[in-house]
């Protein structure tokens, strides 16, 4: 997992960026992990976004300088900047970023809509992650569960669906828990994301720990090779 995502991820900025904001910036998320119990969301403009939300290394994302050179990268570069404000608590920052690309029409929050983008199945994925995290808490369409159920279907089925699978797999063998176990056989022989989002809302419901600690390793993993995805699709590497 994240197997090119130093390689690549640094190429992508200039020199003198490469041991300061990237690094740290892919070091930090690394070492920690986000949960997957509820944060509330503030739709609105990321300059009136209140203080003391993010985590201290988000500093590094505002000045990120992916130095795109064309429309395309510049769209994944957007999307990949989302993911990580996403891992960095900054749930409205990535959500202003993947709007754009994903929502048909003009927001308050994240300005017109931008048709047609090679970005958008990335970014539709990403707008999915984020309402994941906003989870229990209400958004603007009910809540974040509820949102990201549509945004998951608005999708589909993506190419890492398969990796993620058998990353949940190797997850699972580490655990002895029962519900665990039943809710991968229930996802049949592929990954099922609807049946994952629903195995989170239960377990944070229930606050059953087992089911927490499945989920939250699942969501890290999921995110660090859609990271790697969108990396991939900036840098040209296959």
């Amino acid at each position: 997992i994240g197997f090119c995502l130093n390689r690549l991820f640094l190429t992508l900025l200039s020199p003198a960026m490469q041991t300061s904001r990237a690094k740290a910036v892919v070091e930090w998320v690394s070492a920690n992990p986000f949960t997957v119990l509820g944060q509330s969301m503030h739709y609105t403009t990321v300059e009136n976004l209140p203080s003391g939300r993010l985590a201290e290394i988000a500093s590094e994302l505002e000045t990120l300088d992916f130095d795109p050179t064309s429309a395309a990268q510049k769209h994944w570069a957007d999307v990949l900047k989302g993911l990580l404000y996403l891992a960095c608590n900054g749930l409205d920052e990535a959500h202003s970023l993947v709007t754009p690309y994903s929502w048909a029409a003009p927001t308050a929050f994240a300005g017109p809509p931008i048709a047609g983008s090679p970005a958008r199945q990335e970014a539709c994925y990403v707008h999915a992650m984020i309402h994941r995290r906003e989870g229990e808490c209400p958004g603007e369409f009910g809540s974040g569960w509820n949102n990201c159920g549509y945004w998951l279907g608005t999708t589909g089925e993506h190419p890492i669906h398969q990796n993620v699978f058998d990353i949940a797999k190797e997850v699972a063998s580490g655990s002895s828990a029962p519900l665990v176990e039943e809710h991968l056989r229930s996802h049949g022989t592929k990954w099922n994301p609807h049946k994952f989002l629903e195995f989170c809302e239960t377990s944070v419901a229930n606050k059953d720990a087992d089911g927490l600690n499945f989920c939250q390793s699942v969501c890290n993993k999921e995110w660090r090779v859609l990271l790697d995805y969108c990396t991939e699709k900036i840098s040209g590497c296959k």
